[in-house]
């Protein structure tokens, strides 16, 4: 079994959820362009929805094919979204959105992505996955997209 890739990437201070939806857009996108199955966990219901109609929308000049877990077309589809407890038995990618402290990680995952933004439970929750990851002994990568180091 492969060893997963972890990368944290770490938003500028004034981000929000609109932009941890664009960056998991581009992420999905860039997944898709190589052919990889994609599941992105979503912190609940509203933030799928969200993420749903930011993936429609994303770019008028591409299409990510993508829909929601128990959709007939989840196994056609790039990107598939999903809310906890659900869970994917299989991905290519995983970008994580959700506020678990607990990595769950679906059976021949690559790569993981996990989306950062200064919100106090993004924060503490992707903390605690990053120590949780640790543990597993697995290093994450951390890159910080306002150019700080």
């Amino acid at each position: 079994m492969t060893t997963p890739i972890i990368r944290f990437y770490v938003l500028p201070a004034d981000s929000g959820l609109e932009h941890r939806l664009d960056l998991a857009c581009k992420l999905a996108e860039k997944a898709q362009q190589e052919q990889l199955k994609t599941l992105i966990l979503c912190a609940d219901d509203n933030m799928a929805a969200q993420l749903d109609h930011a993936l429609w929308h994303y770019r008028a000049d591409s299409f990510l094919p993508h829909c929601r877990s128990g959709d007939p077309l989840e196994s056609e589809a790039a990107a598939v979204l999903t809310v906890p407890p659900e869970r994917a038995a299989a991905c290519d990618v995983f970008i994580n959105l959700s506020n678990e402290t607990t990595p769950d990680l679906p059976r021949g995952c690559r790569r993981v992505f996990e989306i950062v933004s200064p919100q106090a439970d993004v924060l503490t929750s992707t903390r605690h996955r990053y120590a949780a990851y640790r543990e597993r002994g697995l290093e994450p990568q951390t890159h910080r997209l306002d150019g700080s180091k």
